[in-house]
């Protein structure tokens, strides 16, 4: 078939003016050929949602295929920006399919590979796949709501519109101020983060300790309640936060000063998508209520003279968490 009657043919097709994106015939294996255009339908319908774009789907695009030397011919006939090419394959239940977005001249864009339980989980593996190929992430770091996503595909843990996570975390601080030396401390805390798809709030609690003995040490309880944004939105995330923490600070043995203090925060999640995660977070908090600092022990007796001058320590540190 000559070129003319490729144009010709296309002309047919109603959705070619305004389509930038086409889904060519599925390649089946073990599926009816109407059950393979039923996949290539949702996939279309699917992306065409996700990317806000008009999609052609395997049957607009079947004639101009067949009669077309390759795909990239076809999408040349078509005058689609994009296609995607899907292969699936039915086992006894399962249909595992594998999907690649390329654009017109052929190239390899982005490919996913994932599996539905059976045909009748299409609509919502379609779905995931569609949201896959459009923001290039794979299918286990997508962020999918409840109401799209009735099933789990096999190792993937689903995540729905906000998640629970419970967990601890270590950190190693140091408290610095003009004029004053502090020893570095260890802190335990509790940890529970509220997680949405681009944020989390979070609480906590935990006490703030360290073995080099009474002198230049400030330890004490404390509770944080604040909130981060993630940068990135992937398994693993960059994320960066700011909120209160409200403590009791001992800065030695028979003094205590209750204080509120601001912190920002930078932090880097792994494992998103799984039921344990792994956190880090650089902290910098910075108590708004002073201290007494400077007392002499060869000059003052330990009931007689405390006050030196006031200092507002700022805390720096280094977080490691785990959480379920």
């Amino acid at each position: 078939m000559n070129a003319l009657q490729l144009v010709a043919m296309t002309a047919l097709i109603p959705a070619a003016a305004q389509a930038k994106v086409a889904v060519m015939p599925v390649e089946s294996t073990n599926l009816a050929p109407e059950e393979a255009e039923a996949i290539g339908v949702l996939v279309a319908q699917a992306y065409g949602r996700e990317a806000q774009v008009e999609v052609m789907g395997p049957r607009q695009t079947l004639a101009v295929v067949g009669s077309s030397e390759n795909l990239e011919a076809a999408a040349h006939a078509l005058g689609v920006d994009q296609f995607i090419l899907v292969s699936a394959v039915r086992l006894s239940y399962r249909v595992n399919l594998h999907a690649g977005l390329h654009d017109a001249q052929g190239h390899e864009l982005y490919v996913i590979d994932m599996v539905a339980p059976s045909l009748d989980d299409m609509p919502f593996a379609a779905a995931r796949l569609a949201k896959a190929l459009f923001s290039r992430q794979r299918p286990e770091e997508l962020w999918m709501r409840r109401n799209l996503m009735t099933w789990q595909e096999p190792g993937v843990h689903e995540r729905g519109d906000v998640h629970k996570v419970f967990g601890i975390k270590v950190a190693f601080s140091q408290p610095v101020a003009r004029g004053a030396r502090f020893n570095s401390n260890v802190t335990l805390a509790f940890d529970f983060r509220y997680e949405f798809e681009r944020s989390f709030v979070e609480l906590a609690t935990g006490f703030n300790f360290t073995n080099d003995g009474p002198d230049n040490n400030l330890s004490g309880w404390f509770a944080d309640v604040g909130a981060s944004y993630f940068i990135t939105n992937g398994n693993h995330a960059l994320y960066v936060g700011a909120g209160i923490s409200p403590r009791m600070l001992w800065y030695d043995p028979s003094r205590a000063t209750a204080d509120i203090a601001p912190y920002l925060q930078v932090g880097y999640m792994m494992f998103r998508a799984s039921r344990t995660r792994l956190y880090f977070d650089l902290r910098a908090t910075q108590n708004l209520v002073p201290i007494r600092y400077g007392y002499d022990y060869n000059q003052c007796g330990w009931d007689v003279c405390y006050l030196t001058k006031h200092i507002y320590p700022t805390e720096l540190a280094l977080y490691v968490g785990l959480g379920w």
